[in-house]
């Protein structure tokens, strides 16, 4: 006989919470009783837990805070939950529940993930059954919140008189078939095509596919719902076309009824646009606002000569208010709506707030993402000077992980934490709307993701964290462990700002059918400089994992050593490369001697080499799907660019593939100077 768990049995996440309590515990004893109550008269987004004896009351404001509750006792009695998985520190004790009472109330009320789903390693590769556990592991982190983010042609169909775009266009329509190298063949899943298995027997069926996309995120986003999250669609236009407009927001709705919020968000900008005369941003400007606009002393004075970025930004932004009021006036019924800006420049932030915070309907909530990087953007946030009210009405994004650096180990705490304190202090240490977290990788992210799950919700500095968590894993030598991750967390950074797009995972911008691209912009001197903090960082660890007796413990470290090492070992190869600094920039093929082509050859070589090495350590530690599609993802980027470059300077045939890399492309994450 087992105890009993008392709830509502009408509500899913309630039965879900049950359902996780009868996982997690199996057979409780009978004399154990438990309570999942939904209090109303609780602050909103808080939970708590209170034993009497063994009556165990589970209560939050609404359920999903009540599903918080429950697993706020389960780490009590010996779990840990983590972005990779549950895994428990000690057997369960229930013993520690005895006279045990408590009450949070998170310091952010909706802390989420924002996934793009986008690119390989993230979870549109993944397994269906794989994608939900992804979303089960988010909600035991006590996270309530997720946007998936879809660009064009991605995960939903848009119809037009005369035919429809499909849906299906996975990874902007770069194909990753699965290539003849048996480091890959050997740990990668698919066949033919990288994609989502199920999808893979019909990926040439450009209908099929497309209605198999649409299937695979109605049922995660089904599951987002089950387990108590809120489920932010977000999606960007190409064009300020209202008809073309209209018929996106009524597939995207018609296709995923279960959203709670739809977010129009801007397209990336990142200031590589041309400069624009001052009438004509004025003029749109006037267009979308009104000519009251041009009187408004927190914007006027920034509608002068600029770039025509901000051009379009303000042009965007005119367009979604737009859109909305067409949508209103239609009658749709609609669920919550934001406006969301995706922009780099910090120049443009305040003028674009003031806009914000005087056009955007008062119903409408607002989205930032101000810069790529974690550092970046808590530098930018606070600069731009943003008040409660702001702070109230808008969700920020932030990263766990930026994309312009994925074949390096990354650690994002430091920014993480300044943007929770700035958002805490700006608003008086009361609680914070909404902030969520841009990632792709799962098991390279684990610490982080656990970081900033508790820190969203207690505030805890990355110091305090480490503590915690070696203790947790048992690893030995906790300081060692701490100088470690910082020294990783500041590599990043440093990373992000020195070495722009070193790991960036499309390889559409690396280069551009001449010259050597990316691998004639980094400096020799910086990838060293990088690459030595990392090898300082692995031989902390390595301390630490000599004397660390941990199962759990040592896993963690040999998968981080192993990542470190991948690392190092890119970096190496990178270095090699730039060797064709001196030799190929500002040069055409004809202007080499053969002797110069002969050398060209041999840095090539030299250098794909060691990207070999880098996959083949890759390929040692595949522990998710997410490390499948790295590889494959490498794969396809910094070797077959070098062999591009290669055929080009010197005629020698290479093993270059051609990529069909559609009509859609990312802009490059950070541009140069």
């Amino acid at each position: 006989m087992t105890a009993a768990i008392h709830f509502n049995k009408s509500s899913p996440v309630l039965d879900f919470a049950a359902e996780e309590l009868r996982h997690f515990l199996g057979e409780i004893p009978a004399d154990w009783q438990f309570h999942l109550d939904i209090d109303p008269q609780m602050s909103a987004y808080s939970f708590a837990v209170n034993v009497q004896s063994k009556e165990l009351y589970l209560s939050g404001s609404d359920a999903t805070c009540v599903l918080h509750a429950v697993y706020t006792m389960l780490e009590k009695i010996g779990l840990c939950f983590e972005i990779t998985g549950p895994r428990w520190r000690h057997p369960a004790n229930l013993d520690a529940l005895n006279g045990w009472s408590e009450q949070i109330q998170p310091v952010v009320n909706q802390r989420g993930i924002r996934q793009h789903i986008n690119f390989p390693m993230d979870i549109s590769g993944y397994p269906l059954d794989e994608a939900l556990e992804y979303i089960r592991n988010l909600a035991r982190l006590r996270l309530n919140h997720i946007t998936f983010h879809s660009y064009h042609n991605q995960w939903y169909e848009v119809p037009s008189q005369n035919s429809t775009e499909y849906a299906g266009h996975f990874f902007y329509g770069q194909r990753h078939d699965i290539p003849d190298n048996p480091v890959i063949q050997k740990v990668v899943r698919n066949q033919k095509t990288f994609c989502i298995p199920a999808i893979e027997p019909i990926f040439d069926e450009i209908e099929a596919r497309s209605k198999a996309a649409i299937a695979w995120l109605q049922a995660v986003i089904n599951e987002a719902k089950r387990v108590g999250l809120q489920v932010q669609f977000s999606f960007e236009l190409r064009e300020q076309n209202m008809d073309v407009s209209l018929a996106a927001v009524d597939s995207i709705l018609k296709t995923y009824p279960q959203i709670d919020i739809l977010e129009m968000i801007t397209q990336e900008t990142g200031g590589w646009g041309h400069a624009i005369p001052g009438e004509e941003l004025r003029a749109i400007a006037v267009r979308y606002f009104g000519d009251d606009i041009l009187n408004d002393p927190n914007i006027a004075p920034y509608l002068i000569d600029g770039k025509v970025d901000l051009y379009q930004l303000v042009r965007e932004i005119g367009h979604y208010i737009e859109l909305y009021q067409t949508l209103k006036a239609r009658g749709d019924k609609l669920p919550k709506l934001s406006i969301g800006i995706y922009c780099v420049v910090p120049e443009h932030h305040k003028v674009l707030l003031a806009i914000m915070r005087r056009y955007i309907p008062a119903e409408i909530s607002t989205t930032y993402l101000l810069d790529h990087g974690n550092r970046a953007v808590a530098d930018n946030a606070r600069a731009m000077e943003m008040t409660p009210n702001d702070w109230q009405r808008a969700t920020m994004y932030s990263w766990i992980e930026f994309d312009g650096t994925m074949y390096i180990q990354q650690n994002a705490l430091t920014g993480i934490y300044q943007l929770i304190q700035l958002a805490r202090q700006t608003n008086d240490d009361s609680p914070v709307n909404a902030i969520s977290l841009n990632h792709w990788r799962t098991a390279e992210n684990r610490t982080c993701a656990r970081y900033s799950a508790v820190a969203l919700i207690d505030g805890i500095s990355p110091e305090a964290f480490y503590s915690d968590y070696v203790t947790s894993l048992g690893i030995a030598s906790p300081q060692i462990y701490a100088e470690a991750m910082q020294i990783i967390d500041d590599a990043d950074s440093q990373a992000r700002y020195d070495l722009p797009n070193v790991g960036f995972c499309y390889v559409g911008v690396w280069r551009h059918d001449v010259g050597l691209g990316y691998f004639g912009k980094w400096r020799a001197d910086k990838l060293a400089e990088v690459r030595r903090h990392y090898e300082n960082a692995a031989e902390k660890l390595r301390v630490c994992a000599a004397e660390t007796t941990s199962a759990d413990g040592l896993s963690y470290l040999n998968f981080l050593d192993n990542r470190l090492d991948c690392t190092i070992t890119y970096l190496h190869g990178v270095e090699k490369a730039v060797e064709l600094q001196p030799i190929c920039n500002n040069k055409m093929p004809d202007d080499l001697t053969q002797k110069e082509k002969s050398r060209v050859v041999e840095i090539c070589d030299e250098a794909l080499a060691v990207m070999d090495a880098y996959m083949a350590l890759h390929a040692q530690a595949i522990v998710d799907r997410g490390c499948e599609g790295t590889l494959v993802s490498f794969y396809y980027t910094p070797p077959d660019v070098l062999k591009q470059i290669k055929t080009y300077y010197t005629g020698t045939p290479s093993e270059a593939e051609k990529n069909n890399l559609g009509t859609e492309a990312p802009p490059a994450p950070i541009q140069w100077e």
